[in-house]
């Protein structure tokens, strides 16, 4: 799987920056470990993932993983209608 992941990131011309957080990400750590690994503010880290969601044109770590896995996600349930 590494190998795959590391293909797909590199297809979509990512920084160097983003490449570490989608990895981070991908590997389940939240915003304040992969600032702290990388010793880098989290504001820093949000700035990497908002910038790394708006080039793939995605919402969520879990469209990233899907993107990565060249799968559709499921979209998020409807909550404007409270279930009776």
């Amino acid at each position: 799987h590494a190998v795959a992941l590391e293909r797909a990131l590199r297809q979509r011309d990512l920084t160097p920056g983003q490449h570490r957080v989608s990895r981070a990400l991908l590997a389940g750590h939240t915003q304040d470990v992969i600032a702290r690994q990388l010793g880098v503010a989290t504001s820093s880290v949000a700035d990497q993932v908002r910038k790394l969601y708006a080039r793939l044109g995605l919402r969520s770590t879990a469209e990233l993983q899907a993107c990565v896995q060249q799968r559709p996600v499921a979209p998020p349930p409807d909550l404007s209608h409270p279930a009776r």
